[in-house]
C-alpha cells in the first residue's frame, strides 16, 4: 500500500479527485449518488434523494483535498446554512487523513444539529488497494511518477537544508520506525546509515566511495569487511541491488521510504488541523484563510524545531550545548509559534500545542512518538551509527547514579513517568549495569516529603477547581503530584483518604531515613547500592570546586518556585549536594578518554535537569557526565532492549508551551480560585483575556495590607460579592461552600422587609463572606512572601 500513499499524498487535481470520490462512494454502498457540477455548487459535490411516501430525505457529499479538514467542515456548514439548504446527512469526503472523527461529529450534531460522517484517507487505501482499475484510470503514471520523485520530496519538518545526506537519514529513519519487523539490534543501526548514504548519493555507488562517504561526512574509518557485512543483510532483505559493484536502493525500497514518508506527512497534517480546531475552539473566533495559513507555517516550524532539539540531545557535545541554552531555545521555539500573529491569538496557539502534547488523542501519541524516534534515528546514526558503548561487554561495565528527580518518580508511582523510570532502572540491570543510590539522594527525598505539606496546603484548593491539564504542569512536588493524579484518575477518594495518609506510604516521622531505605531495597527488588557520595571515589575532589558550583547552583536554585518553599540554609543544601553528586560523577570519569561516542564514560548521573549542567559550563567542565532519563530510554529502544510505548515516549517530552501558557496565566488563576470561583473545564487562556482587568482592578480594590480597616470591612466585602456575582454572570461557576452563601445573601436581598432580624441575618451572612474575603487576603500575602 505504500505506492498508494505516496499518490494520493502528491494528487492535486481537483477535477479527477471528484470523480474518483465519486466512485469510492459507490463502493462504499451509495448506489444514487449524483455528481453535483460546476463552481458554485452551494457547498455541494454529490448528493442522494430518497423518496419514501411521506418525505423526502437528502444526503449532501463535499469532496475536498483541502489539507485543513476542520475548516472544511466549518465552511461547507456555514455555506450550506447561508444558502438554506435543507438537508438530513452531511458526508465529507477527503483524501487526508482526519483524526478525531467522532470528535468532529459529535461537534456537528450538538452545536449545528447536523448528522455528519466522514471518509479519508484509508478508505481510499483500502478501495484504490483492492480495485486495480482504479489505479490504472486514475493513477496512469503512477510508476514514472514516483521515479521522477526519488527522494525529491521532503517531509513536513525537514529543514531548509538541502543537504541530500541529511534529509536521506531522516526518511531512512522514519522507514524503520515504520517497520515493525526490522530487529532492533546495534548492528542495524550501522545498515541504516549505510542504506542513508546510498541513498543519498541518487545514483549508483560503490564500496570505495561508500568508504570515503564515511570519511567525509562522520569522520570515521570504516573496514571494507564491515561494510561488505553491510551490503550482504542489506541485499538479502532487499533493501538495495548489486551490479558490477555498483550499490543502489531496490524499487521496493524507494517505494518503502516514500510511503512512510507519505503516512508521517499524512498524519502530521491532520495533526496540525486538530490543533488549528482547538485554537478555533479556545478563541471563539472567526479566523480568516490568510492568518489560518500563517498559524498552520507557525506550527511547522515550531514543531520542526521541537523534534530537531529533541534529536539533537543524542550527540555528546550538542547536548551539552542544548542543556546551557535551554532556556533561550525554549524561548525560540514560543517566538516561532506567535510570529506575525497577534497577541491574544498567539496565546491560544501556544497553549493549544501544549495541550495537544499533554493531552493528545490516540492517533496523534502515534504521529508525535513516530516523530520523536525518527529525529532520535537520524541524530544517533549521525553521530554514534555504531552504538560501540552499548555492546555486552561495555555496557555491563557502567554505573549509572540516581539523582532525586528521577528517585523520586520511581517512589511515587502515581505519575505518568514511573513506570517507564522503573523499567528502565529494570533494563539496565539487566544489562550488568551497576545502579546507585547516594545517600545524600535519599536524605533529600524525605526533604521533599517534609516541604510536601507546605505545597499541599498552597493547592489544595485547587484540585477540585482547576483543569487537571493546568494543576499538574503547576505542582512541583512529586509527593503531592502523586496525591493528585490518584485522586484525578479516581484511584483514591480524597474524602476518604487525606494527603497525610497518602505521604505515610513513603515517610515515617520516627525514622525517616531507615523507613525510605527499606522502601527502595523494596521497590528495586534489592539491586541497588546505597552509599555515601564520598564512597563513590577514591578521587578527591577539591574543596573549592564544590565550593564554587554550590554558589552557582544556589544562585539559580533560589530563582525557582521549589526555591521559594525552601529556608536560605535549605537551598543551600540542596546545592551542595547536586555539586558533589556532579564533581563525583566527573571525577569518576576523568581517567576516561574523550571520545565523540554516545555515552562513552563509565559512570553517569540519571537527571532530567539542566541546572547542573549550566553552572557546571562556567566553570569550564567541557564533559557531559548527566544522562537524561529520555536519552537512556530511546538508546535502549534503539537497540531492541526493549519497547516503550507511543504513551511513554510522548510522557518524555518537555512541554515549553505548556508552561509558558500556565504560568502567564498563574496569577490570574490563583486569585480566582482562592476568591472561592470554580474553574473546572475553563480555559486558561480565555480566562487571561476577558477577566485580566477585572481581577487586577478587584484585588486591587481588596487592599492587601497588613492589617485589615474595620471601617471599611463591610464595603470591600460588598465589592467582593459584586466580583463574584458578575463572575456568575459570564458562566463561572462558584466552589459549593461559597455558592451556599451567595444564594443565602441573594434570598435574603430578595425579601421585602426592613425587620431587625432580618437586617442581623444579612449582615450576619455578609459577615461570613468578609471572614472568606480575610483568608483569601491573607492567602495572597503569603503567596507574595513567598515570590
Amino acid at each position: 500500500m505504500d505506492i498508494i500513499e505516496i499518490l494520493l499524498d502528491s494528487y492535486t487535481d481537483f477535477v479527477k479527485f471528484e470523480r474518483l470520490a465519486t466512485e469510492i462512494m459507490l463502493l462504499e454502498g451509495f448506489g444514487t449518488i449524483t455528481p453535483i457540477g460546476g463552481l458554485d455548487d452551494e457547498g455541494i459535490d454529490a448528493e442522494i434523494i430518497k423518496y419514501f411516501k411521506d418525505k423526502t430525505e437528502r444526503i449532501i457529499f463535499q469532496f475536498t483535498i483541502q489539507e485543513n479538514v476542520g475548516s472544511k467542515i466549518t465552511d461547507t456548514i456555514k455555506k450550506l446554512k447561508e444558502n438554506k439548504i435543507d438537508f438530513q446527512q452531511l458526508i465529507v469526503v477527503t483524501k487526508n487523513e482526519v483524526n478525531n472523527v467522532q470528535k468532529y461529529r459529535t461537534d456537528a450534531r450538538i452545536k449545528h444539529t447536523i448528522n455528519l460522517d466522514i471518509f479519508e484517507k484509508a478508505t481510499f487505501i483500502k478501495h484504490i488497494g483492492t480495485n486495480k482499475s482504479l489505479l490504472t484510470r486514475y493513477f496512469p503514471d503512477a510508476k514514472a511518477q514516483l521515479n521522477s520523485d526519488l527522494f525529491e520530496r521532503k517531509s513536513i519538518f525537514s529543514s531548509s537544508s538541502s543537504d541530500a545526506l541529511e534529509i536521506s537519514l531522516l526518511k531512512c529513519s522514519l522507514l524503520f520506525t515504520f517497520n515493525p519487523n526490522v530487529d532492533g539490534k546495534r548492528k542495524r543501526l550501522f545498515d541504516h546509515t549505510v542504506l542513508s548514504l546510498v541513498v543519498a548519493e541518487r545514483k549508483p555507488i560503490s564500496k570505495v566511495q561508500l568508504k570515503e562517504r564515511f570519511k567525509n561526512h562522520f569522520g570515521k574509518e570504516i573496514e571494507i569487511g564491515e561494510i561488505d557485512a553491510t551490503i550482504t543483510r542489506l541485499k538479502k532483505d532487499n533493501y538495495i541491488e548489486v551490479e558490477n559493484e555498483s550499490i543502489l536502493p531496490t524499487q521496493a525500497t524507494v517505494e518503502k521510504i516514500e510511503g512512510s514518508l507519505s503516512k508521517i506527512n499524512s498524519s502530521t497534517k491532520a495533526l496540525i488541523d486538530d490543533i488549528i480546531t482547538k485554537v478555533k475552539k479556545n478563541s471563539e473566533e472567526r479566523i480568516d484563510k490568510r492568518t489560518e495559513g500563517i498559524i498552520t507555517n507557525n506550527i511547522k516550524q515550531t514543531l520542526s524545531a521541537y523534534f530537531r532539539l529533541y534529536g539533537i540531545e543524542y550527540s555528546q557535545e550538542k547536548k551539552f550545548k542544548t542543556s546551557k541554552e535551554s532556556f533561550k531555545e525554549n524561548n525560540d521555539l514560543i517566538a516561532l509559534a506567535k510570529k506575525s500573529l497577534p497577541a491574544k491569538l498567539s496565546d491560544f496557539v501556544i497553549y493549544s500545542i501544549g495541550e495537544t502534547l499533554n493531552s493528545p488523542t490516540e492517533k496523534q501519541t502515534e504521529t508525535l512518538a513516530n516523530w520523536a524516534k525518527a529525529f532520535i534515528g537520524a541524530q544517533i546514526m549521525g553521530v554514534d551509527f555504531k552504538l560501540s558503548n552499548f555492546q555486552a561487554t561495555r555496557i555491563s561495565q557502567k554505573t549509572f547514579i540516581i539523582d532525586t528527580d528521577f528517585l523520586l518518580y520511581c517512589i511515587v508511582q502515581d505519575c505518568s513517568l514511573s513506570s517507564i523510570y522503573l523499567k528502565t532502572i529494570k533494563e539496565l540491570q539487566n544489562l550488568g549495569c551497576k545502579i546507585v543510590i547516594p545517600e545524600e539522594v535519599i536524605h533529600e527525598s524525605i526533604k521533599h516529603a517534609e516541604f510536601s505539606y507546605r505545597s499541599y496546603n498552597y493547592f489544595k484548593t485547587s484540585i477540585d477547581s482547576i483543569d487537571p491539564i493546568v494543576l499538574e504542569d503547576k505542582i512541583g512536588n512529586i509527593y503531592v503530584k502523586g496525591y493528585f493524579k490518584a485522586v484525578t484518575s479516581g484511584k483514591i477518594d480524597s474524602s476518604e483518604i487525606s494527603f497525610k495518609a497518602y505521604l505515610e506510604n513513603f515517610y515515617d516521622k520516627e525514622r525517616p531515613f531507615a523507613f525510605m531505605k527499606e522502601l527502595l531495597l523494596t521497590i528495586f527488588l534489592e539491586k541497588i547500592a546505597i552509599s555515601g557520595i564520598s564512597s563513590l571515589s577514591t578521587s578527591t575532589v577539591p574543596t573549592e570546586e564544590i565550593e564554587e558550583l554550590t554558589t552557582y547552583i544556589y544562585e539559580e536554585t533560589i530563582g525557582t518556585v521549589k526555591g521559594g518553599y525552601r529556608t536560605e540554609e535549605e537551598n543551600r543544601e540542596v546545592a551542595k549536594t547536586d555539586a558533589k553528586l556532579f564533581l563525583a560523577t566527573y571525577y569518576l570519569n576523568s581517567k576516561i578518554e574523550k571520545s565523540d561516542e554516545i555515552l562513552s564514560g563509565s559512570h553517569y548521573l540519571i537527571t532530567s535537569s539542566t541546572r547542573t549542567l549550566r553552572c557546571a559550563s562556567k566553570m569550564g567542565f567541557s564533559a557531559n557526565v548527566i544522562s537524561k532519563p529520555s536519552t537512556i530510554i530511546n538508546l535502549l529502544e534503539k537497540i531492541g532492549q526493549f519497547r516503550p510505548t507511543s504513551n511513554e515516549i510522548v510522557d518524555l517530552f518537555e512541554n515549553p508551551y505548556l508552561i509558558d501558557a500556565v504560568n502567564n496565566s498563574w496569577n490570574d488563576i490563583k486569585a480566582l480560585v482562592d476568591a472561592g470561583v470554580s474553574l473546572k473545564g475553563k480555559n486558561i487562556i480565555r480566562l487571561k483575556w476577558d477577566l485580566d482587568a477585572e481581577i487586577k482592578a478587584f484585588i486591587a480594590t481588596q487592599n492587601i495590607s497588613s492589617e485589615f480597616e474595620t471601617d471599611s470591612e463591610k464595603e470591600k466585602t460588598t465589592e467582593y460579592i459584586s466580583f463574584l456575582r458578575n463572575l456568575k454572570s459570564k458562566g463561572y461557576t462558584l466552589m459549593p461552600e461559597v455558592e451556599l452563601l451567595e444564594a443565602k445573601i441573594s434570598e435574603l436581598e430578595a425579601e421585602v422587609t426592613t425587620t431587625q432580624e432580618h437586617q442581623e441575618k444579612l449582615q450576619s451572612e455578609i459577615d461570613k463572606f468578609g471572614i472568606r474575603r480575610k483568608k483569601y487576603l491573607e492567602r495572597i500575602k503569603k503567596g507574595n512572601k513567598n515570590k
